[in-house]
Parts: C-alpha cells; sequence; structure tokens
C-alpha cells in the first residue's frame, strides 16, 4: 500500500515542517512563541492530574543536573530536554510531539540570537517542580507562563533566507 514510515514519537517531520514554514514567511515567530504558550495550559493540568512519583523524580533530578551544567547550550538543550519530560508526565503523545517540536524551533531561533543565562530561570525551574508535585495546577501553570515570558522576551524572529 505504500506511503512514509514514520517511527512512534518521531517529531522530526512536524518540526522540519514548522520551521520551514517559518523561514518561508508562512507563519511568524510570533504565532509559535503564542502556540507554545497555549499548548502548556492542557501540558501543565494533564501532567498535574496524571504524573507519577516516577515522573516528579525525573523531572527533579533533570532539574538538578541542570544547575550543575554550566556551559549554556548544553543548559538550552537540557532546559528542552526538562520540558519534554513535564509534557511526557502528560500522558498525552500528541502533546509530547507538539511540545517538542515547538521547543525545538525556539532553541534554534535562541542560538541565532545568541546564548543568554537567565539568573530568574532556575528557581522557576524548581517552583514548577514543587507544585507539579503538589499537583497544584493553577500555580504550575503561572510558573510556566513567567517561564515562556522570560526565555520568548530573548528570541527575535530569524532572517528568512
Amino acid at each position: 500500500k505504500g506511503g512514509a514510515f514514520i517511527n512512534s514519537g518521531d517529531t522530526s517531520m512536524l518540526t522540519k515542517a514548522l520551521h520551514d514554514s517559518m523561514l518561508l514567511g508562512r507563519i511568524s515567530f510570533d504565532n509559535l512563541k503564542e502556540a507554545r504558550e497555549a499548548i502548556w495550559g492542557p501540558v501543565i493540568r494533564l501532567a498535574c492530574q496524571r504524573g507519577t512519583n516516577a515522573d516528579f523524580d525525573k523531572i527533579d533530578s533533570h532539574g538538578d543536573l541542570i544547575e550543575r551544567t554550566k556551559d549554556l547550550q548544553l543548559r538550552a538543550a537540557a532546559s528542552v530536554e526538562l520540558f519534554n519530560l513535564i509534557a511526557a508526565a502528560s500522558q498525552n503523545e500528541v502533546l509530547v510531539m507538539l511540545v517538542e517540536s515547538l521547543a525545538q524551533i525556539v532553541l534554534f531561533v535562541r542560538e541565532k540570537s545568541g546564548r543568554v543565562y537567565f539568573p530568574e530561570l532556575p528557581p522557576l525551574r524548581k517552583q514548577l517542580a514543587e507544585a507539579l508535585r503538589q499537583r497544584d495546577e493553577a500555580r504550575a501553570t503561572a510558573i510556566v507562563d513567567e517561564y515562556l515570558s522570560v526565555v520568548h522576551r530573548s528570541s527575535t524572529t530569524p532572517d528568512k533566507p
């Protein structure tokens, strides 16, 4: 019957389609940031409802790893992985794929605009992990909103090719 073979959970095709559309001017970086911000409400709600102690332990451990990492590029990649772990706690594979794809594009843009250390992020990551473990949806959502606001304020739309 034919058709493309896609590995389970492989986000590369979605990431490439969104990235290419942004570079071609079909969608703006502001649209991607807005989508990323909009998707986190449901992700946090489901992570609070469905996350297991094992999920929260992984999130805590990964947050500790980020704090021990000094290289800004490695910290950024580790932060993306932290948010992938949070999305995984939602137990919704579609949301996981969307989170991963959008995060990869934002990471790409941030790399183009230069690495910056944000001293306000480490305490927000810790507070977020605590709010998730306490299953406090409202607090966790507010923390993610603040976190994304910090990260997104440094990102600029990349030049078109």
